[in-house]
């Protein structure tokens, strides 16, 4: 993946990138036009949120963690945030003080080495290094690299266009439907409605961060004094490697809290 300000775009157009960054807000030698973006057709374009002018992009895919963008405590509390995969970018050195927000969901890190790393960058528990960039140098510093380990960031869709696993739907008492779902990359994510007959709004996620358990899951979903919870249990117990039950809850910040085991 590749990722550039609005005046180095000519650059990364030569890089070639398999999966495309830019930003949403800014100032005009930051922020991409439309223009910038189709240069990138057929690619994974991935907007970030820069905590600048125009800010907040309820549909921003990352938001900006670092020096003069927002702060960990603000990316993570600030409502709307509705894509399908809310991405957290920040350097290593700020992934403590991001748990400290109790963020569970993807991050996106910047930590700079010699060569491309192999694997994800080690991240506080419920966290998931979707991405790492590993470098600032690309095209003489024009623009950033990094290497992406999940194929189905930034959406919910596998690299094949594959649905989701499995799916559950529920109810508030005031009608106000919620739905849980299986996404192609084994964790849960739960959407619902803002309002009776209304669009639909996606809450922070994956629910409960990285699930516990390997394999294929069951998933059911119920909602208990307006309280939704979901609950997964491996669909092969042998080869998901433990067959017990697990559960989270929305919390009343909205946020969801990490797997329990309860049976």
């Amino acid at each position: 993946m590749g990722d550039a300000i609005h005046d180095n775009v000519g650059a990364l157009v030569q890089a070639r990138p398999q999966v495309v960054a830019g930003y949403v807000t800014g100032s005009p030698y930051v922020v991409w036009t439309p223009a910038d973006w189709a240069l990138f057709p057929g690619i994974p374009h991935v907007t970030i949120d820069q905590g600048f002018t125009g800010s907040p992009v309820a549909s921003a895919i990352v938001r900006d963690v670092e020096p003069g963008a927002w702060t960990a405590a603000a990316a993570v509390s600030s409502r709307p945030w509705t894509p399908a995969r809310p991405t957290i970018y920040c350097s290593a050195s700020t992934l403590p003080a991001l748990a400290q927000t109790g963020w569970r969901g993807d991050v996106w890190v910047a930590n700079y080495v010699a060569s491309a790393p192999g694997s994800p960058y080690p991240v506080p528990a419920g966290m998931t290094c979707v991405a790492w960039q590993w470098t600032d140098k690309g095209g003489g510093g024009a623009y950033d690299l990094s290497v992406v380990f999940d194929p189905s960031w930034p959406g919910l869709r596998s690299a094949t266009g594959a649905e989701a696993e499995d799916m559950k739907a529920s109810k508030y008492s005031d009608g106000r439907q919620i739905v849980a779902l299986i996404g192609t990359d084994g964790n849960v994510y739960v959407t619902e409605q803002a309002a009776v007959g209304s669009g639909w709004v996606r809450t922070a996620g994956p629910a409960g961060g990285r699930v516990p358990v390997t394999g294929a899951l069951s998933l059911e979903l119920s909602v208990v004094s307006d309280v939704p919870n979901v609950f997964i249990q491996p669909a092969d117990p042998v080869a998901g490697g433990n067959g017990n039950v697990y559960t989270s809850w929305k919390n009343p910040d909205g946020t969801w809290a990490g797997w329990v085991q309860i049976a």
